[in-house]
Protein backbone atom coordinates (compact mmCIF):
# COMPACT_ATOMS: atom_id res chain seq x y z
CA UNK A 1 0.00 0.00 0.00
CA UNK A 2 1.17 3.41 -0.97
CA UNK A 3 1.32 5.44 1.97
CA UNK A 4 3.81 8.07 1.63
CA UNK A 5 4.39 10.95 -0.81
CA UNK A 6 7.65 12.81 -1.76
CA UNK A 7 7.27 16.44 -2.94
CA UNK A 8 10.52 17.95 -4.52
CA UNK A 9 8.11 21.17 -4.21
CA UNK A 10 10.95 23.58 -6.75
CA UNK A 11 14.06 22.47 -8.50
CA UNK A 12 15.33 25.96 -7.46
CA UNK A 13 18.27 25.95 -5.06
CA UNK A 14 21.03 28.35 -3.79
CA UNK A 15 23.79 25.63 -3.55
CA UNK A 16 25.61 24.09 -6.21
CA UNK A 17 26.52 20.65 -4.74
CA UNK A 18 29.21 18.85 -6.62
CA UNK A 19 27.20 15.65 -6.42
CA UNK A 20 23.21 16.79 -6.92
CA UNK A 21 21.37 14.57 -8.92
CA UNK A 22 18.52 16.60 -9.44
CA UNK A 23 20.89 19.69 -11.07
CA UNK A 24 18.68 19.73 -14.31
CA UNK A 25 15.78 20.60 -12.61
CA UNK A 26 17.65 23.94 -11.29
CA UNK A 27 17.90 25.54 -14.91
CA UNK A 28 15.18 28.03 -17.28
CA UNK A 29 14.08 24.85 -19.04
CA UNK A 30 12.07 23.74 -15.85
CA UNK A 31 12.06 26.79 -13.87
CA UNK A 32 8.69 27.91 -15.45
CA UNK A 33 7.21 24.86 -15.24
CA UNK A 34 7.19 24.00 -11.49
CA UNK A 35 3.57 23.53 -9.74
CA UNK A 36 1.25 26.18 -8.19
CA UNK A 37 0.59 26.41 -4.63
CA UNK A 38 -2.89 25.53 -5.24
CA UNK A 39 -1.92 22.32 -7.35
CA UNK A 40 0.62 21.48 -4.28
CA UNK A 41 -2.42 21.17 -1.80
CA UNK A 42 -4.71 19.52 -4.35
CA UNK A 43 -2.31 17.10 -4.96
CA UNK A 44 -2.22 16.64 -0.75
CA UNK A 45 -5.76 16.24 -0.73
CA UNK A 46 -5.83 13.46 -3.06
CA UNK A 47 -3.41 12.07 -1.13
CA UNK A 48 -4.76 11.86 2.31
CA UNK A 49 -8.41 10.62 0.27
CA UNK A 50 -6.55 7.85 -1.45
CA UNK A 51 -5.11 7.06 2.54
CA UNK A 52 -1.53 8.09 2.36
CA UNK A 53 0.10 8.85 5.69
CA UNK A 54 2.95 11.22 5.39
CA UNK A 55 4.35 13.80 3.27
CA UNK A 56 7.77 15.26 2.73
CA UNK A 57 9.09 18.67 0.96
CA UNK A 58 12.35 18.72 -0.65
CA UNK A 59 14.25 19.98 -3.54
CA UNK A 60 15.88 21.90 -5.08
CA UNK A 61 15.89 24.03 -1.76
CA UNK A 62 12.39 23.77 -0.69
CA UNK A 63 12.97 27.30 1.70
CA UNK A 64 13.32 29.36 -1.74
CA UNK A 65 9.76 28.84 -2.45
CA UNK A 66 7.75 31.68 -0.18
CA UNK A 67 4.43 29.76 -0.15
CA UNK A 68 6.49 27.25 1.35
CA UNK A 69 5.32 27.66 5.00
CA UNK A 70 1.77 28.39 3.95
CA UNK A 71 1.55 25.12 2.23
CA UNK A 72 3.23 23.25 5.15
CA UNK A 73 0.43 24.89 7.30
CA UNK A 74 -2.44 23.63 5.31
CA UNK A 75 -0.90 20.23 4.46
CA UNK A 76 -3.36 17.77 5.53
CA UNK A 77 -0.32 14.79 6.09
CA UNK A 78 2.08 15.11 8.79
CA UNK A 79 4.91 16.42 7.29
CA UNK A 80 8.65 15.92 6.83
CA UNK A 81 10.86 18.84 5.22
CA UNK A 82 14.42 18.48 3.95
CA UNK A 83 16.38 21.17 3.67
CA UNK A 84 20.52 22.13 3.25
CA UNK A 85 19.34 24.97 6.64
CA UNK A 86 21.15 27.65 4.81
CA UNK A 87 17.79 29.45 4.12
CA UNK A 88 15.09 28.37 7.05
CA UNK A 89 14.87 30.94 9.68
CA UNK A 90 14.42 30.99 13.29
CA UNK A 91 11.20 32.41 13.45
CA UNK A 92 9.84 29.88 10.20
CA UNK A 93 11.01 26.67 12.96
CA UNK A 94 9.22 28.72 15.43
CA UNK A 95 5.90 28.20 13.62
CA UNK A 96 7.06 24.90 12.78
CA UNK A 97 7.67 23.98 16.34
CA UNK A 98 3.74 24.56 17.32
CA UNK A 99 2.49 22.42 14.07
CA UNK A 100 1.48 19.37 15.34
CA UNK A 101 1.50 17.81 12.15
CA UNK A 102 5.33 18.97 11.45
CA UNK A 103 6.97 15.25 12.24
CA UNK A 104 10.85 15.69 11.14
CA UNK A 105 13.46 18.77 9.91
CA UNK A 106 15.71 16.97 7.93
CA UNK A 107 19.19 18.53 7.42
CA UNK A 108 22.40 18.54 5.19
CA UNK A 109 25.59 18.59 7.09
CA UNK A 110 28.42 16.49 5.52
CA UNK A 111 31.25 17.76 7.30
CA UNK A 112 33.42 20.99 8.04
CA UNK A 113 35.83 22.61 5.97
CA UNK A 114 34.61 19.33 3.47
CA UNK A 115 31.27 20.56 3.65
CA UNK A 116 32.25 23.89 2.35
CA UNK A 117 33.66 22.62 -0.61
CA UNK A 118 31.36 20.17 -1.56
CA UNK A 119 28.52 22.02 -1.32
CA UNK A 120 29.58 25.14 -3.05
CA UNK A 121 27.90 28.20 -1.33
CA UNK A 122 27.07 26.44 1.73
CA UNK A 123 28.87 26.96 5.43
CA UNK A 124 28.96 24.36 8.16
CA UNK A 125 28.47 27.08 10.63
CA UNK A 126 25.89 28.36 9.56
CA UNK A 127 24.14 24.85 8.80
CA UNK A 128 25.22 23.95 12.77
CA UNK A 129 23.45 26.94 14.30
CA UNK A 130 20.13 26.30 12.31
CA UNK A 131 20.27 22.65 13.86
CA UNK A 132 20.96 23.82 17.10
CA UNK A 133 17.59 25.84 16.87
CA UNK A 134 15.49 22.97 15.49
CA UNK A 135 16.64 21.13 18.56
CA UNK A 136 16.29 24.00 21.23
CA UNK A 137 12.93 24.16 19.63
CA UNK A 138 11.93 20.51 20.14
CA UNK A 139 11.29 19.74 16.67
CA UNK A 140 12.29 16.40 15.62
CA UNK A 141 15.68 16.44 13.72
CA UNK A 142 18.07 14.07 11.27
CA UNK A 143 20.83 14.87 9.82
CA UNK A 144 22.19 13.76 6.23
CA UNK A 145 25.51 12.87 5.24
CA UNK A 146 26.98 11.83 1.38
CA UNK A 147 30.14 10.27 1.70
CA UNK A 148 32.76 11.10 -0.58
CA UNK A 149 36.63 11.80 -0.96
CA UNK A 150 36.34 15.20 -0.05
CA UNK A 151 34.82 14.06 3.79
CA UNK A 152 35.96 10.48 4.07
CA UNK A 153 38.62 11.55 6.63
CA UNK A 154 36.06 14.08 8.38
CA UNK A 155 33.09 11.21 9.43
CA UNK A 156 34.76 10.29 12.87
CA UNK A 157 35.07 14.19 13.47
CA UNK A 158 31.66 13.99 12.36
CA UNK A 159 30.27 11.49 14.60
CA UNK A 160 31.77 13.18 17.51
CA UNK A 161 30.24 16.44 17.17
CA UNK A 162 26.73 15.18 16.53
CA UNK A 163 27.28 12.72 19.40
CA UNK A 164 27.74 15.16 21.75
CA UNK A 165 25.87 18.16 20.43
CA UNK A 166 22.60 16.44 19.22
CA UNK A 167 21.17 14.37 21.47
CA UNK A 168 18.67 11.75 19.95
CA UNK A 169 18.95 12.70 16.16
CA UNK A 170 19.15 10.52 13.24
CA UNK A 171 22.10 10.01 11.53
CA UNK A 172 21.72 8.81 7.72
CA UNK A 173 24.90 8.60 5.94
CA UNK A 174 24.82 7.18 2.00
CA UNK A 175 27.14 7.67 -0.96
CA UNK A 176 25.81 9.94 -3.74
CA UNK A 177 24.03 8.71 -6.41
CA UNK A 178 25.53 8.67 -9.67
CA UNK A 179 23.48 11.56 -11.77
CA UNK A 180 22.70 14.93 -12.65
CA UNK A 181 25.75 17.40 -11.16
CA UNK A 182 27.50 13.91 -10.07
CA UNK A 183 28.43 12.08 -13.63
CA UNK A 184 30.86 14.46 -14.20
CA UNK A 185 32.30 14.62 -10.59
CA UNK A 186 32.04 11.48 -10.00
CA UNK A 187 36.14 10.19 -10.58
CA UNK A 188 37.11 13.55 -8.03
CA UNK A 189 34.52 12.39 -5.40
CA UNK A 190 34.41 8.59 -5.55
CA UNK A 191 36.32 6.32 -2.40
CA UNK A 192 38.41 3.67 -2.66
CA UNK A 193 35.93 1.18 -1.35
CA UNK A 194 39.08 -0.44 0.85
CA UNK A 195 39.54 3.18 2.38
CA UNK A 196 35.54 3.73 2.83
CA UNK A 197 34.90 0.46 4.50
CA UNK A 198 38.08 0.92 7.15
CA UNK A 199 36.50 3.97 7.93
CA UNK A 200 32.81 2.98 8.44
CA UNK A 201 34.23 0.12 10.10
CA UNK A 202 36.15 2.63 12.50
CA UNK A 203 32.88 4.26 12.73
CA UNK A 204 30.51 1.31 13.97
CA UNK A 205 33.56 -0.37 16.32
CA UNK A 206 32.93 3.58 18.01
CA UNK A 207 29.18 3.56 17.67
CA UNK A 208 28.94 0.20 19.37
CA UNK A 209 30.93 0.76 22.54
CA UNK A 210 29.75 4.14 23.36
CA UNK A 211 26.01 2.93 22.65
CA UNK A 212 25.23 7.24 22.30
CA UNK A 213 21.54 8.61 22.13
CA UNK A 214 21.84 8.31 18.43
CA UNK A 215 20.58 6.41 15.87
CA UNK A 216 22.42 5.58 12.53
CA UNK A 217 21.92 4.22 9.40
CA UNK A 218 24.36 4.15 6.58
CA UNK A 219 22.81 2.88 3.05
CA UNK A 220 22.51 -0.63 2.74
CA UNK A 221 25.54 -1.48 4.79
CA UNK A 222 24.29 -1.02 8.59
CA UNK A 223 21.58 0.26 11.16
CA UNK A 224 21.31 0.44 14.80
CA UNK A 225 18.76 -2.03 14.54
CA UNK A 226 21.04 -4.53 13.14
CA UNK A 227 22.82 -5.15 16.80
CA UNK A 228 19.56 -5.99 18.40
CA UNK A 229 17.07 -7.31 15.73
CA UNK A 230 19.77 -8.87 13.31
CA UNK A 231 18.94 -8.93 9.24
CA UNK A 232 15.69 -9.28 7.53
CA UNK A 233 15.92 -11.97 4.87
CA UNK A 234 14.29 -11.11 2.20
CA UNK A 235 12.25 -13.82 0.26
CA UNK A 236 11.78 -14.48 -3.70
CA UNK A 237 8.56 -13.25 -4.00
CA UNK A 238 8.69 -9.47 -2.34
CA UNK A 239 9.17 -7.11 -4.15
CA UNK A 240 12.71 -5.55 -4.86
CA UNK A 241 12.17 -2.40 -3.73
CA UNK A 242 10.60 -1.29 0.00
CA UNK A 243 10.60 2.49 -0.22
CA UNK A 244 9.97 2.79 -3.62
CA UNK A 245 6.64 0.30 -3.43
CA UNK A 246 5.10 2.53 -0.04
CA UNK A 247 5.63 5.94 -1.64
CA UNK A 248 5.56 7.92 -4.91
CA UNK A 249 7.07 11.42 -5.77
CA UNK A 250 6.05 14.46 -7.75
CA UNK A 251 9.17 16.04 -9.12
CA UNK A 252 9.28 19.60 -9.75
CA UNK A 253 7.72 19.78 -13.29
CA UNK A 254 4.47 18.15 -11.64
CA UNK A 255 6.26 14.11 -13.18
CA UNK A 256 5.04 11.28 -10.71
CA UNK A 257 8.08 8.72 -9.98
CA UNK A 258 8.37 6.05 -7.67
CA UNK A 259 11.07 7.65 -5.79
CA UNK A 260 13.67 10.65 -6.26
CA UNK A 261 16.57 8.31 -7.43
CA UNK A 262 14.75 6.59 -10.21
CA UNK A 263 14.51 9.01 -13.44
CA UNK A 264 11.41 6.95 -14.73
CA UNK A 265 7.86 9.08 -14.68
CA UNK A 266 4.66 7.21 -14.95
CA UNK A 267 1.97 10.33 -15.65
CA UNK A 268 2.19 14.15 -14.82
CA UNK A 269 -0.12 15.72 -12.17
CA UNK A 270 -0.46 18.53 -14.65
CA UNK A 271 -2.80 16.13 -16.85
CA UNK A 272 -3.53 12.89 -14.28
CA UNK A 273 -4.96 12.77 -11.02
CA UNK A 274 -2.65 10.48 -9.01
CA UNK A 275 -5.21 7.92 -8.63
CA UNK A 276 -5.19 7.64 -12.40
CA UNK A 277 -1.63 6.98 -12.69
CA UNK A 278 -1.42 4.51 -10.00
CA UNK A 279 -3.78 2.75 -12.10
CA UNK A 280 -1.94 3.13 -14.83
CA UNK A 281 0.40 0.51 -16.89
CA UNK A 282 3.80 1.55 -15.65
CA UNK A 283 2.53 1.60 -11.83
CA UNK A 284 1.21 -1.32 -12.09
CA UNK A 285 3.82 -3.23 -13.90
CA UNK A 286 6.31 -2.05 -11.13
CA UNK A 287 4.87 -3.09 -8.26
CA UNK A 288 4.29 -6.63 -9.65
CA UNK A 289 8.28 -6.95 -9.80
CA UNK A 290 9.61 -9.30 -7.39
CA UNK A 291 13.19 -10.58 -6.12
CA UNK A 292 13.05 -13.30 -8.39
CA UNK A 293 12.50 -11.53 -11.92
CA UNK A 294 15.72 -9.75 -10.85
CA UNK A 295 18.00 -12.64 -13.31
CA UNK A 296 21.55 -11.87 -12.67
CA UNK A 297 21.48 -11.73 -8.46
CA UNK A 298 19.38 -15.24 -8.54
CA UNK A 299 22.73 -16.94 -8.00
CA UNK A 300 24.57 -14.68 -5.80
CA UNK A 301 24.90 -15.58 -1.60
CA UNK A 302 23.80 -12.33 -0.79
CA UNK A 303 20.22 -12.35 -2.18
CA UNK A 304 18.08 -12.92 0.52
CA UNK A 305 19.99 -10.44 2.38
CA UNK A 306 20.31 -7.36 -0.05
CA UNK A 307 17.26 -8.13 -1.49
CA UNK A 308 19.09 -7.37 -5.25
CA UNK A 309 19.89 -3.72 -4.11
CA UNK A 310 18.28 -0.54 -5.59
CA UNK A 311 16.43 -0.57 -8.47
CA UNK A 312 17.31 3.52 -9.56
CA UNK A 313 21.22 2.17 -9.51
CA UNK A 314 20.36 -0.82 -11.57
CA UNK A 315 18.44 1.62 -14.21
CA UNK A 316 21.37 4.19 -14.01
CA UNK A 317 23.35 1.74 -15.57
CA UNK A 318 21.96 -0.37 -18.01
CA UNK A 319 17.94 1.16 -17.95
CA UNK A 320 16.73 -1.80 -17.00
CA UNK A 321 14.47 -2.02 -13.74
CA UNK A 322 15.30 -5.81 -13.51
CA UNK A 323 19.45 -5.20 -14.27
CA UNK A 324 21.63 -5.67 -11.21
CA UNK A 325 22.97 -3.07 -8.90
CA UNK A 326 26.73 -3.32 -9.16
CA UNK A 327 27.15 -0.76 -6.17
CA UNK A 328 25.04 -3.14 -4.00
CA UNK A 329 26.99 -6.52 -4.90
CA UNK A 330 30.45 -4.56 -4.34
CA UNK A 331 29.20 -3.03 -1.12
CA UNK A 332 27.78 -6.37 0.04
CA UNK A 333 31.68 -8.29 -0.51
CA UNK A 334 33.25 -5.85 1.56
CA UNK A 335 30.15 -5.45 4.02
CA UNK A 336 31.15 -9.36 4.92
CA UNK A 337 35.35 -8.66 5.03
CA UNK A 338 34.91 -5.21 7.42
CA UNK A 339 31.13 -5.35 8.99
CA UNK A 340 30.52 -8.50 9.97
CA UNK A 341 32.70 -9.56 12.01
CA UNK A 342 31.73 -6.45 14.25
CA UNK A 343 28.51 -7.53 15.00
CA UNK A 344 27.54 -10.30 17.96
CA UNK A 345 28.32 -13.60 17.57
CA UNK A 346 24.67 -14.24 17.18
CA UNK A 347 24.30 -11.99 14.84
CA UNK A 348 26.80 -13.43 12.77
CA UNK A 349 25.78 -16.68 12.75
CA UNK A 350 22.42 -15.89 11.20
CA UNK A 351 24.65 -14.44 8.58
CA UNK A 352 26.31 -17.13 7.76
CA UNK A 353 23.49 -19.29 8.15
CA UNK A 354 21.24 -16.85 5.39
CA UNK A 355 24.62 -16.59 2.71
CA UNK A 356 25.62 -20.21 3.11
CA UNK A 357 21.87 -21.46 2.17
CA UNK A 358 22.78 -20.22 -1.57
Amino acid sequence: MVKYIVFEITGKCNLKCKYCYNSKYNTKEFQNTELSKEKVLEILNEAKNLGFELSAFSGGEPFIREDLMEIVEKSPLPVSILTNGELITEEQMKVLSKLKHIKELRFSLDGFDSHNKVRVNSDYKRVLEKIKIAKKLNIYTSINTLITSFNIDEIIKLYELIKNNFYGVMWRLDVPIISGRCVSNKDNLSVNKDKLFKKLKELILLYMKEKPKLKIIIADIFKSSLVTKGFYKHTLKEHPCDYALGSVTVRPNGDISFCPSLGIAFGNVKDKTLKEAMNGKEFKQFRKMKIEDVKPCQKCKYLYICGTGCRADAYTLDQDLEGKDPSACEHFHYFEKYIVPLLPENIQEQFDSIVNKT
